[in-house]
């Protein structure tokens, strides 16, 4: 594709809570139905405790909140997904989903001993996986971790439910191995995790390739500020998104990643104090990465028609 790059959005300008609109820099709204695939409520902490394990302690982020940024965009489907700083304390996520307004799935953290008839009832309600947040697991944490849960299975594919990774890129190469012996479809938060010691965006393009290609690995394309590349400008970002959406579209999902939690060198110093959301522009973003879609089914499918399939709406 051939693009103007005076012309493309950055999406590195600053948004907050409290800027919900849509504003002229975006091209357009996404299509009736589509889905943010990534997303977290918060709060209050006086209704819902944080974890006594958590790496930090977030502000509140509600429902009203998120549904602002969500008519801003156009999306009339959200995902909420479980936040670490509950530990396995699913209330909040599955309390949100009868507060919101618009239709809504969950991804929700379990227990290793959760029973798996309760998973049937979980499904009733709105849940669609279980969530495996570890960006410092070695390969056999993440092994373990697959294991602890094998008892839930069984269950889970008959639910045509799925396990969302956050993990390390130190771990992708075990993921066909985990998908093929779990039976079931992975879901990779943010592009995949932060970038590796030495990793460059040419690396990770290598890795999606074979991964996606697998057929049973889904992507978020979600959280590219994650990603650490060093640079301010977005072009390896683009070069990213330019060789996925050519050839891996209907492997796509996106998400807004709201409310920003805050970024993890501030959560090392002040653990216990509540601390500010990340300043990302969600609308930029959006804008930067509708540049680079020219076909309207390719915007269907990954914001529609993929959702559709691995949350069931």
């Amino acid at each position: 594709m051939n693009r103007d790059k005076s012309q493309t959005p950055d999406p590195h300008a600053a948004e907050t809570l409290s800027s919900p609109s849509k504003p002229e820099g975006l091209p357009r709204l996404l299509p009736e139905l589509s889905c943010d695939c990534h997303l977290h409520i918060l709060g209050p902490e006086s209704q819902y405790r944080f974890s006594e394990e958590r790496q930090y302690t977030p502000m509140d982020a509600r429902v009203p909140e998120a549904m602002a940024m969500l008519n801003g965009l156009g999306c009339t489907r959200a995902v909420i997904v479980q936040p670490s700083v509950y530990g396995v304390d699913n209330s909040c996520t599955i309390d949100a989903m009868e507060e919101f307004p618009i239709q809504t799935r969950s991804v929700i953290v379990i227990p290793a001993d959760l029973p798996p008839t309760e998973l049937a009832g979980l499904h009733e309600k709105g849940v669609r996986g279980i969530r495996l947040n570890g960006t410092q697991w070695s390969v056999e944490n993440l092994v373990d971790c697959f294991s602890a849960h094998r008892v839930q299975f069984e269950m889970m594919q008959d639910l045509n439910w799925h396990i969302e990774c956050f993990i390390g890129a130190h771990t992708h190469s075990v993921l066909p191995r985990l998908a093929d012996s779990s039976n079931l479809d992975l879901v990779l938060d943010h592009f995949g995790g932060p970038l590796g010691q030495n990793e460059t965006i040419e690396n990770r393009i290598a890795v999606l390739d074979q991964l996606l290609g697998s057929g049973r690995i889904w992507l978020k394309i979600s959280g590219y500020y994650r990603l650490k590349t060093g640079e301010k400008e977005p072009t390896p970002f683009a070069r990213l998104i330019e060789y996925l959406l050519k050839y891996y579209s209907h492997r796509l999902i996106w998400g807004s990643d709201w409310p920003h939690t805050p970024d993890r060198q501030d959560r090392q110093k002040f653990r216990n104090t509540p601390l500010p959301f990340q300043n990302i522009d969600i609308y930029g973003s959006m804008a930067f990465l509708l540049n680079y879609i020219e076909d309207q089914k390719v915007i269907d499918r990954i914001f529609i028609k993929n959702p559709e399939t691995i949350y069931q709406f």
